[in-house]
């Protein structure tokens, strides 16, 4: 007996946009009866096409009723089902804008179902957080162009804080972020004034600084740089580095350069967390403040943190062009002189040019480079093939081959092989190997430590394919 596969469209190579075409013109009637048929053996596709072909009216209807099966909802969607379960969630916020109701009414729906996130998400395994961007990205959107339209905006801000009084699971917190984008700057305010009220009435601390957060992003959003200061210090007192990063950040938002620079200098200009972004703004205002020589620093700072061609454009464009090669070559020598092997270096040397010392870095750390990272490594030998640097390739193929054996997981070994496959094709370029193993050698000494990887070696012999 033949069994025959179904026809893909791979087979035929229908492109979507040729899919649409032909549909078209099989002609409504066609379609039509095509999905009736359809429908009378998949339920699935009974409920589509009802939601489909509903009126307004009947939409919803369909939408209060999806609510009610939610809210009663009683089963459990493990984590492998509940992509599928998120996107049929989402598909109800499609039952709303297909009843087109009036913007206030809208919004009031859209609460509704903000309502329901509790009830879902302890119901769900949302690990991979699919459900909770239904709420965080799809009903916050839905309900932001129906508050924006709603005349009555007293209201909205009044909804907009009921429906962020209980966020449990953190999915309504994006309403508040982007509040500013359908609520005037008086609601704005009032919803400030609520939250500084429940503040000064919290029972605990972590209630006071929970309406405080509130605060801090309605006051970011109207641009009110002192009360999203005054607020953070009332929240946590003396100001961490994060904290004048923030408050440095806000003034920068609204153009007041003199106290923005004045709160980011506070932040260490160490390598803590904070001193990445205080010196990627200072590089901003610093210039426009005509402080160029207060600059010059800080780029050194950013350009050594992450060497590569932005960054030493950027410090250039203080120094003067003049000082490029200079530049180049004085951080060549740290790199070569360094115990420590970092991707980037290697990468820098080799987008300014300096080729034969891009080989010679990567050939001086060859101890402290580490396989595991092959994200990174396999890039790079590419890169340093690219310059017909054979020997340095070699030096980082070997490492990604030796890291996949030492680790011996069987389901890995085919990417060692096609390393080392990639060595014996690599072998016949490399002119000089000086003091390192040739390539026969190399590979004899290889297969005296590993040749139990039985696997390993019948994927290489084609003894147990690829």
């Amino acid at each position: 007996m033949t069994v025959f596969s179904p026809m893909t469209d791979a087979d035929l190579r229908i492109t979507p946009e040729d899919k649409e075409t032909r549909l078209i013109g099989l002609g409504a009637e066609h379609l039509a009866r095509s999905l009736v048929l359809m429908a009378a053996e998949n339920p699935s596709v009974s409920e589509w096409v009802k939601c489909l072909i509903a009126t307004p009216t009947e939409a919803l209807q369909k939408y209060r009723s999806k609510l009610k099966q939610m809210k009663d909802f009683d089963g459990f969607i493990p984590w492998f089902e509940a992509s599928a379960f998120a996107h049929e969630v989402g598909a109800v916020l499609d039952l709303l804008r297909q009843g087109a109701p009036d913007p206030c009414s809208g919004a009031a729906l859209v609460g509704e179902f903000f309502a329901l996130d509790k009830v879902l998400i302890e119901r769900c395994d949302d690990s991979n957080g699919s459900l909770g961007d239904v709420f965080r990205e799809d009903a916050t959107q839905l309900f932001a162009e129906y508050a924006r339209d709603c005349s009555h905006k007293e209201a909205m801000a009044d909804l907009t804080a009921r429906i962020l009084e209980e966020d449990d699971y953190g999915v309504r917190g994006v309403l508040l972020q982007t509040a500013s984008q359908f609520l005037p700057s008086d609601q704005l305010r009032r919803l400030i004034a609520r939250y500084q009220a429940q503040a000064d009435t919290a029972v605990d601390e972590y209630r006071r600084r929970d309406h405080l957060r509130g605060v801090e992003s309605l006051a970011r959003q109207l641009g009110d740089a002192p009360l999203f200061e005054k607020t953070r210090i009332a929240a946590w007192g003396d100001p961490s580095p994060a904290a004048c990063l923030d408050i440095g950040r806000v003034y920068f938002e609204c153009d007041d350069l003199d106290n923005a620079r004045s709160w980011l200098e506070r932040v260490p200009p160490d390598e803590c967390r904070e001193s990445v972004q205080r010196d990627e703004l200072l590089l901003t205002i610093y210039p426009r403040q005509g402080c160029g020589n207060l600059a010059i620093p800080v780029a050194w700072r950013v350009f050594r943190r992450h060497r590569n061609t932005n960054t030493l454009d950027v410090l250039i464009a203080l120094l003067g062009e003049s000082e490029r090669g200079n530049v180049i070559a004085e951080e060549t020598a740290k790199l070569l002189a360094s115990p420590q092997f970092i991707l980037d270096n290697a990468q820098f040397l080799l987008q300014v040019g300096s080729l034969d010392d891009a080989e010679q870095y990567v050939l001086t750390h060859v101890t402290a480079i580490n396989g595991d990272h092959y994200w990174g490594l396999q890039d790079l030998a590419e890169e340093l093939l690219a310059a017909d640097r054979n020997l340095a390739a070699c030096v980082i193929y070997r490492a990604l081959v030796e890291s996949i054996l030492h680790r011996g997981k069987p389901k890995t070994y085919h990417h060692g092989v096609h390393y080392l496959q990639k060595l014996d094709l690599l072998a016949a370029r490399v002119s000089r190997w000086g003091d390192w193993e040739d390539h026969t050698a190399y590979k004899q000494r290889l297969y005296q430590e590993h040749q139990r990887k039985y696997k390993f070696w019948g994927t290489y012999t084609g003894k147990y394919g690829s």
